[in-house]
């Protein structure tokens, strides 16, 4: 089975002005293979959230290596929509990540998707016109 999703020796610490650096990762090495299900559990506070994050591309760790596919994604706990942009424009966010734009091939793909999870007659509408589990979907 081929590698999905991995880190080697994934460090991170957070440093507020005033207080020690709080090391929250500590040489983390972790691997999923295709077709693999994975579970991360553990107490309140022992990094797990902060790992995800990693993972997704949402931070950057103080130092190690994350090996994921660029077409990789995520559905989190709690999601964060914009509650100025439509449903559409919400999925078009992540394409538009570092290039400023998402083209019109990326909306036709965010269509088809939106689709696919029952969302097409409610592309145009805000997060606020969602019940939760729309909005967990977008």
């Amino acid at each position: 089975m081929s590698l999905v999703l991995g880190t080697i020796d994934l460090k991170k610490r957070f440093k507020l002005p005033g207080q020690k650096p709080v090391e929250v990762l500590k040489g983390v090495n972790f691997s999923v293979r295709s077709g693999e299900k994975v579970a991360i559990i553990g107490r309140s506070g022992a990094g797990k959230s902060t790992l995800l994050h990693i993972l997704g591309g949402l931070l950057k760790p103080t130092s190690g290596t994350v090996t994921r596919p660029s077409n990789f994604g995520f559905v989190f706990q709690s999601f964060h929509l914009m509650p100025e942009l439509t449903v559409l424009e919400n999925a078009l966010l992540p394409t538009m990540a570092g290039t400023g734009r998402g083209g019109s091939s990326s909306a036709k793909r965010a269509r088809e998707l939106l689709s696919r999870v029952g969302l097409d007659a409610r592309r145009d509408h805000l997060p606020g016109e969602l019940s939760g589990g729309e909005r967990q979907r977008v």
